[in-house]
């Protein structure tokens, strides 16, 4: 009883937080390779995600971060975070890219579209810590090809 109650707060901390633009990013990736696993596509988008919500969620990602930074000092740019998760996520035996995962540039379009025309995504991007457009989705998904 106990440990589903935990589970269940856990759930419910997770949706009101701004791994919800992760989430609703990942969801196509899962639709259009349904052998990728939700947490290994997760893992491929989280360099880019983080990079997006880092000016909004400086604070909280630098103490959620700080058992993989390389530096006392932690990270303190945009580009050091992407490449401590990348770092980190190769180091533990995991793809770091879409690319890696099959994916490719011509499928950037329909992923993005596929994240404006799933029910129940929407309600994930508004609830994300910075402002998310169809611009700034395609642009994750560009980037984490590679």
């Amino acid at each position: 009883m106990l440990q589903g109650r935990s589970q269940m707060l856990a759930g419910i901390s997770f949706d009101n937080w701004a791994l919800n633009l992760g989430h609703a990013l990942e969801h196509p990736i899962s639709a259009m390779k349904p052998g990728v696993p939700h947490g290994l596509g997760l893992a491929v988008l989280l360099p880019e995600v983080l990079d997006t919500i880092y000016p909004a969620a400086q604070e909280i990602l630098d103490e959620i971060l700080q058992p993989i930074r390389r530096t006392e000092a932690g990270i303190k740019t945009k580009a050091g975070i992407k490449e401590v998760i990348k770092q980190w996520l190769a180091e533990v035996g995991l793809a770091t890219t879409m690319g890696d995962l099959g994916f490719e540039q011509e499928d950037v379009a329909t992923l993005t579209d596929l994240v404006y025309t799933t029910p129940g995504i929407q309600y994930m991007l508004d609830s994300t810590p910075v402002a998310v457009s169809p611009e700034t989705v395609a642009r994750i998904f560009r980037n984490s090809l590679s």
